[in-house]
């Protein structure tokens, strides 16, 4: 099962984790195929390694995060990130996804994230990873709109500037005194002394 955001940019998924760190990716009738190593890296397809579900000691929670500009995605994620983690319970007794144990039989195993107490945890995780990562992406797109505010509002001061319009005015239009006006565009001032202004 993956969980992917409205806009496509997230894709989270949950992988069997054997106990030398390998992760598997595909099942089969017969086990798991190992496909990412101890390190986070894809195995090669040709070098990938069939294990018994018996072998699955816990499971990882990863996003692929796409980026994209002009609405358009990357088809390749631009980072995997990890989101959590759980280990194999012992015992039925013991399985507590908040608290990260899941408890499977052998059979079950690859597929704990069909389980609704399992997945209602990733879920949670998930939503709150999106409206992390939203809540940056929210930020950069704010200070890019300031940084093009700041300079459509600076060519704008020049233009008055050079139509004869006074600091004061120009000041006053921007909410600001004359004196900052003054000091906070006087290097873009192609325009002669006006009015009230000393030179």
């Amino acid at each position: 099962m993956a969980w992917v955001s409205d806009d496509g940019r997230h894709e989270s998924y949950l992988l069997p984790e054997f106990l030398d760190g390998c992760l598997g990716g595909t099942s089969s009738s017969g086990g798991v195929w190992a496909t990412v190593d101890a390190h986070g890296a894809a195995i090669p397809y040709s070098d990938w390694q069939r294990r018994d579900r018996g072998e699955i000691v816990g499971w990882v929670l990863r996003c692929d995060e796409r980026a994209g500009a002009d609405g358009q995605l990357a088809l390749e994620p631009a980072q995997t990130v990890e989101l959590g983690r759980w280990r194999r319970a012992p015992s039925p007794a013991a399985h507590d996804p908040g608290g990260g144990w899941v408890y499977a039989v052998d059979d079950d195993a690859v597929f704990v994230d069909e389980l609704p107490d399992v997945a209602a945890v990733i879920e949670a995780i998930v939503d709150v990873h999106i409206e992390k990562t939203a809540s940056r992406a929210r930020v950069r797109a704010a200070a890019a709109a300031s940084r093009a505010a700041s300079e459509a509002l600076g060519e704008a001061v020049r233009s008055a500037r050079l139509a004869g319009w006074s600091w004061t005015a120009i000041g006053s239009d921007v909410g600001i005194t004359r004196q900052s006006a003054r000091e906070r565009w006087r290097h873009l001032d192609a325009a002669p002394s006006v009015g009230d202004e000393p030179s």
